[in-house]
């Protein structure tokens, strides 16, 4: 008789409405093993569940030094130097070994399997032997850890070539030896700035692998595995695996690909969960990932609405993409002049008004000092995923600023990957209506591009849509207490996120009462800051970088000082 498949649940809806906290108390008395995005998210399911064992990763490296407060390992020394030099599994040439493995806190942990278990994404991934637990909870999305990156440079297969022929190993030689003929081969033609798909370049490729595969490779792999050199067992066995993979399917591309001399491995990895019921708490749940991540369970999905007093405030004109911003110097530091200009406006107001910032990593640096001398607390996209410190800082107005977009080659090699070998992932873009979800009689219709095959359509809306929500959720717009409101410089509509206003950015000064420029009093004062700062030598470009004016407006401020 069959056994039916345990359930998974999909609870969607919006960040910030408090769907972790109300699972996790109801299973206060019950033995879970509950995934988070974080070591510091760990921390706060650790208050929602306090008896619960939180996993403490064998080695915590904070600012590049190991934290050893968060790190179990006795000899984290060695491990760090053991990775950095990629020698393959330390599982079997350092932890297997150590002297202090039968007291070592790293594995002394997963003993305790009667308790219930907090850990990051990753052990949904890890080989490891988990907890007996009654349910498995997974907060928010797991999509990054399922499908990896492993990259090789195809020169160092050559090295694999001598270690092999010094051992005696005629399989494995003759299987490498084709492999690097054939990436060189493929890497000539593609050149250094194509990427070329790894898939059926000549048949009689294919033919060749397969032959070298049907050989006793298998067992002389097993006898050298722990000794191999860099690049490491660890990624030559997934190479090994993937040519495999993809000798079988030559004519579709897939987990393989070529980029200036390197091989890129994109794979799905498979799931090391107990066979129990699944609550998967996803703002962003689609549901053509999520039932090819659980292709044999049974999958409900379940809707979480709440009402948010937040006012949102969307602007709908201009470019706010990355590279849109990046190259075009004048815009990005018109965007920047007037985030200050109109939280200056709201602190004549209210002066001890408290502002949040998310935009892309590596603009946070310009803003900073743009902004010096406000109170502003700084985060970037893709990192501030269940974070309450936006709440914690007590931000009352945030900004959002710039469309996040995924690498779109990046993005298609995970989805090739992720659906590999079951489907292929074709091409092509085009462009749709999407409405912003405001009132009927008032809400929008805007045009945006996206690709033509709907899993790779998913995957954009994971990095997109769902990244601007998961920034507007970090003020907590659900939450009792003083108004707030959230500015988005992005035309694209946010799921679970109407905005109450759809605006350009010219009428950004009238809802906040601002000028259309600093005054000069208020510019002579940065212009003071900055030159304290700086020192007196600093020049106009210098200060204007430094306070986000032109070198022009430099010169005449420094008039105006003088005279």
């Amino acid at each position: 008789m069959r056994v039916a498949a345990p359930p998974v649940t999909v609870i969607a809806g919006p960040p910030g409405v408090g769907k972790t906290q109300q699972v996790l108390n109801r299973l206060r008395l019950r033995r879970a093993l509950v995934l988070v995005g974080r070591h510091d998210l760990a921390d706060e399911a650790g208050k929602l569940l306090p008896n619960a064992l939180l996993l403490r990763p064998k080695i915590r490296v904070v600012n590049g030094r190991i934290d050893p407060v968060k790190t179990a390992c006795l000899m984290p020394e060695e491990i760090l130097k053991f990775r950095e030099e990629g020698r393959g599994s330390e599982e079997a040439q350092i932890c297997g070994r150590c002297s202090v493995r039968p007291r070592c806190p790293y594995y002394g942990q997963f003993e305790e399997v009667w308790r219930s278990w907090i850990a990051v994404h990753d052990y949904a991934v890890l080989p490891v032997t988990l907890n007996a637990p009654e349910v498995v909870v997974i907060d928010e999305s797991i999509l990054a850890k399922v499908v990896d990156r492993t990259e090789i440079d195809i020169a160092q297969l050559n090295r694999f070539r001598t270690f092999f022929q010094s051992r005696g190993f005629g399989g494995p030689d003759q299987l490498v030896a084709m492999i690097v003929q054939m990436l060189g081969c493929l890497a000539t033609i593609a050149g250094p700035n194509i990427v070329q798909p790894l898939m059926g370049f000549v048949p009689n490729f294919w033919d060749a692998i397969n032959l070298a595969l049907s050989m006793p490779v298998q067992k002389e792999w097993g006898d050298f595995r722990s000794t191999l050199p860099h690049p490491g067992p660890d990624n030559f066995s997934r190479l090994f695996e993937a040519i495999a993979a993809q000798a079988t399917a030559w004519l579709r591309p897939g987990r393989l690909w070529i980029e200036e001399g390197r091989l890129l491995i994109y794979e799905r990895l498979q799931l090391n969960l107990p066979s129990v019921p699944l609550i998967l708490l996803d703002s962003g749940a689609d549901e053509v990932l999520i039932r090819h991540l659980f292709p044999d369970r049974p999958v409900q999905f379940r809707g979480f609405r709440a009402g948010s007093e937040t006012r949102i405030v969307q602007v709908k004109d201009g470019r706010y993409g990355k590279t849109s911003l990046r190259n075009n110097l004048r815009a990005r530091s018109s965007i920047f002049r007037q985030v200050r200009n109109l939280m200056e406006a709201t602190l004549r107001r209210d002066s001890d008004h408290h502002f949040g910032l998310i935009t892309f990593k590596e603009f946070v640096p310009e803003l900073e000092r743009i902004l010096a001398g406000i109170p502003v607390e700084f985060g970037h996209y893709w990192a501030e995923r269940g974070t309450n410190r936006f709440a914690d800082a007590k931000v009352r107005t945030l900004f959002v600023v710039g469309t996040p977009t995924p690498n779109p080659q990046d993005m298609f090699r995970r989805a090739a990957g992720f659906f590999f070998p079951d489907q292929m992932i074709f091409g092509g873009v085009q462009t749709g209506g999407v409405r912003y979800g405001m009132h009927a009689d008032m809400d929008f219709e805007v045009l945006l591009p996206e690709p033509k095959d709907p899993r790779l359509a998913a995957f954009l809306r994971q990095g997109r849509e769902f990244e601007l929500m998961q920034a507007v959720g970090r003020i907590r717009p659900f939450s009792e207490g003083a108004s707030k409101l959230v500015v988005v410089f992005s035309p694209v509509p946010i799921p679970h996120f109407p905005p109450t206003e759809l605006v350009s950015r010219s009428e950004l000064n009238r809802i906040f009462r601002a000028t259309s420029r600093p005054t000069r009093s208020d510019a002579a004062g940065r212009l003071a800051a900055a030159l304290a700062r700086l020192g007196p030598g600093a020049t106009n470009a210098q200060l204007g970088a430094e306070i986000g004016v032109s070198k022009r407006q430099i010169q005449r401020l420094r008039k105006v000082a003088e005279g």
